[in-house]
């Protein structure tokens, strides 16, 4: 994942805000690839998250960061 995407989760992390840039995804398949799964996990811990099970953490951080721009950011 690049420095930039790091960068971004450390923004949300510290403005308390989901991790938007879970909804960074493949174009051709639109998902997530592992690898950007684990890079994010290991930022998120490295900040301070409590991640505990990687799987649930994305999936919250998903649903969450849809919420937000569904609703938009004030």
């Amino acid at each position: 994942m690049s420095k930039i995407l790091d960068g971004v989760i450390g923004y949300c992390v510290d403005k308390g805000m989901p991790l938007v840039s879970v909804l960074v995804v493949r174009q051709s398949n639109r998902c997530l690839d592992s690898s950007a799964k684990k890079e994010i996990v290991h930022v998120a811990n490295s900040l301070g998250v409590d991640v505990g099970d990687s799987e649930t953490f994305l999936d919250r951080q998903i649903e969450a960061a849809k919420e937000l721009a569904r609703r938009g950011v004030s």
